[in-house]
């Protein structure tokens, strides 16, 4: 009885863990994100853009087409970077004098989830992939009550 008992808490545990374990989320499994993504919103053309600048490292930017006056206005700078075995994506954006930094919770193709349950808003912001052209960003954390705040952002690769 006992070793069926242990079988029992080793295949819950194998099944708890199998979203972490069947990808290991590593920078080579992101190369999909690589290229530029664009969406449309009242301000304008919104672009996302990602290369890879080294084995452990994504630099990207995000920008506005602004539909009002027809010029590029900078959004935010982006870094993917491995460091010390976990992976981090950073965001520099006008509203924080520094970069905030999220550490990535979980990972499978396709989809990766960063977290930072420190930040005000967004706490936590997903990366998915649909197909080889089509991508949605899902930021959300705490909203003015109870319900949480959640927004997405819908994407469609132009290279």
């Amino acid at each position: 009885m006992r070793d069926v008992l242990q079988r029992w808490i080793l295949v819950g545990l194998i099944v708890a863990m199998a979203p972490a374990l069947s990808w290991p989320g590593d920078l080579d499994d992101l190369d999909w994100l690589v290229g530029t993504w664009k969406r449309e919103s009242r301000r304008g053309e919104i672009y996302e853009s990602w290369q890879r600048l080294s084995d452990h490292t994504f630099e990207g930017d995000s920008w506005v087409v602004s539909s009002s006056d027809g010029k590029e206005h900078p959004l935010e700078s982006l870094l993917l970077a491995e460091m010390a075995g976990e992976l981090f994506y950073i965001p520099k954006v006008p509203e924080n004098d520094f970069p905030v930094p999220f550490r990535r919770t979980s990972a499978m193709p396709g989809r990766i989830v960063f977290e930072n349950s420190t930040h005000d808003f967004p706490q936590t912001i997903i990366y998915q992939r649909s197909g080889d052209d089509e991508l949605k960003v899902t930021i959300q954390g705490p909203g003015d009550g109870e319900e949480p705040r959640k927004i997405d952002f819908h994407f469609r690769r132009v290279d």
